[in-house]
């Protein structure tokens, strides 16, 4: 029984992180045309650093906010 509670609770879990993903996602492209500093996309999407935006950014996508704007 406690299995099943908390694996209703992981469930949750994984669909609030996918949810506020695909917000950040949608907020993230519609900066994206911008010649907006990276770092005030960055504090606009509720990241404390830049330099974590970018981190974080680089693993999702590949490339660096600044190497995407030229792509």
């Amino acid at each position: 029984m406690t299995f099943l509670l908390t694996g209703k609770k992981l469930l949750k879990r994984i669909e609030l992180t996918k949810k506020l993903w695909l917000n950040n996602t949608k907020k993230a492209r519609s900066t994206s045309g911008t010649s907006e500093p990276i770092s005030s996309i960055a504090y606009k999407l509720g990241f404390e650093y830049p330099a974590n935006f970018s981190k974080f950014f680089k693993s999702q996508t590949g490339m660096s906010p600044n190497q995407f704007r030229k792509y």
